[in-house]
């Protein structure tokens, strides 16, 4: 609930909203994980700041399906918005 909240309040926080997409991978809520996952991954692209992990991630994902392992959830360097001051 805390996770979804920053996201929305946050909308750039793309470490917040992998987090979130973590979160629900591990409660089985899929395609809410591939939504956030994709947001998070598309807003770091036009950052130069690349997340391979969690593209292999989505990737053997979308092939694949679910497994057994939680996917990575970076924590990603980016300096935009209000935590540039």
């Amino acid at each position: 609930m805390h996770l979804r909240k920053t996201v929305q309040l946050f909308g750039d926080d793309a470490g917040g909203r992998l987090a979130l997409a973590r979160v629900l991978y591990a409660q089985g809520k899929y395609d809410d994980f591939v939504k956030e996952a994709k947001a998070a991954v598309a807003f770091l692209a036009n950052w130069n700041a690349p997340v391979p992990e969690v593209r292999d991630f989505l990737a053997k994902f979308d092939r694949w399906g679910p497994g057994v392992s939680l996917p990575p959830a970076p924590d990603p360097r980016i300096i935009i918005g209000w935590n540039y001051d």
